[in-house]
């Protein structure tokens, strides 16, 4: 199930938006509900603490007070929810730039200066993210999303070939696949997580993750591994003291 955060500290702007999504919900067949319509980043906290969501949506307001605004509370969030979306509502167009700057990934950015282009928005969002969720429990397409340009990628699981942390950025990966090359925001440990249903996924390297499957060869005096395409990247050296040359390869921690 989809869950929806909403957090706005000006109660009329939040009564707003709540009717808004409690509306379209009652409309559409979704999987989907309002979880959380608070005032305060400490009460959706604990709220989120407190459910733990299968797919999380979080509408929040930007400007939100002294003790945290919505871009802090968006870091907080990506800890405890790290492929949920997020969208922040601000009247200040101008705060857009500073999302890059907290490394929060965001679904989109909604400026309070039309009330009813905003409302449609907000719908644009929930379908947005629904269409996500679909495809992330679907049995026929094993694909992920990943943001790039201002807009979601589809990437099939079965094309990756390895994913590796930039040393330029460390709270960006890079995502090699059989066609092509992408640069996102995210974290090895967060795409660990998102891969592992798939189980062909280890850990080759702290900052490298491997699909087994394209794994061709071991080179232990260079400390890399070859892959099907002919392409190579780091291992570790307990990965490769472990790692057996065509067969499956389970590695206790790279």
């Amino acid at each position: 199930m989809i869950s929806i955060y909403l957090c706005e500290d000006n109660p009329k702007q939040l009564e707003y938006f709540t009717k808004i999504i409690r509306n379209f919900l009652l409309m559409q067949d979704l999987d989907a509900e309002l979880t959380c319509s608070v005032t305060t980043p400490k009460e959706l906290l604990d709220k989120l603490e407190e459910d733990s969501p299968d797919f999380g949506l979080y509408f929040l307001d930007i400007c939100l007070g002294k003790n945290m605004n919505g871009l802090q509370l968006g870091k907080k969030i990506r800890e405890k929810d790290p492929f949920g979306d997020i969208v922040f509502i601000t009247s200040k167009s101008e705060l857009c730039l500073l999302i890059f700057q907290y490394e929060v990934r965001a679904l989109d950015f909604i400026v309070k200066d039309d009330m009813e282009l905003l409302s449609e928005k907000i719908v644009k969002c929930i379908r947005a993210a629904n269409r996500k969720y679909q495809k992330m429990h679907t049995d026929v397409s094993e694909s992920f999303f990943i943001k790039q340009g201002g807009e979601q990628v589809e990437i099939p699981v079965d094309e990756v070939l390895y994913i590796e942390t930039l040393k330029e950025a460390p709270h960006k990966v890079m995502i090699c696949t059989k066609s092509k090359v992408y640069h996102t925001y995210g974290t090895i440990k967060e795409f660990e997580v998102l891969l592992k249903p798939y189980h062909t996924f280890c850990r080759c390297h702290q900052s490298i993750l491997v699909n087994e499957k394209y794994i061709q060869d071991m080179d232990k005096r260079k400390g890399q591994i070859l892959l099907t395409n002919g392409s190579t990247c780091r291992a570790s050296v307990r990965f490769l003291r472990n790692g057996k040359k065509g067969s499956k390869i389970r590695i206790e921690e790279a």
